[in-house]
């Protein structure tokens, strides 16, 4: 059967895959949910609600299902896509001669790349469609109004041990599985398409952007996925992309924690941040083209 899937075209194969993930995900939600219903009690409250099933979720309940997206979306496609095609992908998780060096180097560099990161989206989040598009605009907008009421619910931080759960949730998991899909399992798939790297990278990141329907961070998100997608290229291996997305993820995390919700209100418009704040994002964008540029230096030879 391996030998059969493997030599389908790649974009059957990336279907094929994507169709086992999504059944997977869907499996683990029902399951989740399922036992949620009964454990909790709230099996005849369902029939009351007219069958709206979310009603009855709460927050830890939405964490759950947001790993089993983590778990089946994402990592079941790519393990099936590395289970076919064997040792022929670009980047695996198997560590080159230089990964601790480049991921030490790729992590620290997304450490300082976040205030960039940070202006960019204050940047995309002031910018406004061509009146003919005003409508579009306002569901934009009210999409990415009720995605924060969600982030904000996740975020809720009472001690240590809720913490520990969201780097768990929001850092670990979509670190791994993201980077899993994205660079391990499209990139490779639009590299044994077009053998160019930089068009499967652009490529990737657009998507990995666009896939979580966050509008007003779409540019932000599209750079980050194109640096994602060019130290897995450095590198050859996916470990040192998850780590850095894990740092870019954990950071917001933890300053969260420490900092409170303020860090979630992202301003209108880049006049709203102060000098200090833009300057320290123009030093962030140097810093992160330059841990790029050592990266680049430091990177293992494509085959």
């Amino acid at each position: 059967m391996r030998k059969e899937l493997a030599a389908l075209h790649p974009v059957i194969q990336f279907l094929l895959f994507l169709l086992a993930g999504v059944l997977a995900m869907s499996i683990l939600m029902v399951l989740i949910i399922a036992v949620h219903i009964l454990t909790s009690g709230n099996l005849t409250d369902l029939t009351k609600i007219g069958g709206d099933v979310s009603a009855l979720l709460s927050v830890d309940v939405l964490k759950a299902l947001q790993i089993a997206q983590s778990v089946g979306l994402f990592m079941v496609p790519y393990f099936i896509y590395k289970w076919v095609n064997r040792d022929s992908l670009a980047y695996g998780l198997k560590p080159t001669s230089n990964t601790g060096v480049l991921a030490m180097i790729f992590g620290f560099t997304m450490f300082v790349a976040y205030p960039f990161i940070n202006v960019l989206a204050v940047w995309n989040s002031g910018m406004h469609l061509p009146e003919a598009f005003a409508a579009m605009e306002a569901w934009m907008r009210t999409t990415e109004a009720e995605a924060e009421v969600l982030i904000k619910q996740f975020l809720v931080m009472e001690g240590p041990m809720d913490l520990i759960i969201n780097l768990l949730v929001i850092a670990v998991f979509p670190a791994i599985s993201e980077e899993l899909f994205f660079r391990g399992f499209l990139q490779n798939t639009l590299l044994k398409m077009g053998r160019n790297h930089h068009v499967a990278i652009w490529v990737t990141a657009f998507i990995f952007s666009a896939i979580h329907m966050q509008f007003l961070g779409f540019f932000p998100r599209l750079i980050l996925g194109a640096v994602l997608g060019y130290s897995a290229m450095y590198s050859r291996s996916l470990i040192v992309p998850i780590i850095g997305h894990f740092v870019n993820n954990g950071l917001a995390v933890v300053l969260t924690y420490y900092i409170g919700m303020e860090m979630m209100d992202t301003p209108e418009s880049l006049g709203a941040l102060s000098s200090s704040e833009l300057a320290l994002g123009a030093a962030s964008a140097v810093a992160l083209g330059l841990g790029m540029w050592v990266m680049r230096k430091r990177a293992v030879p494509i085959e």
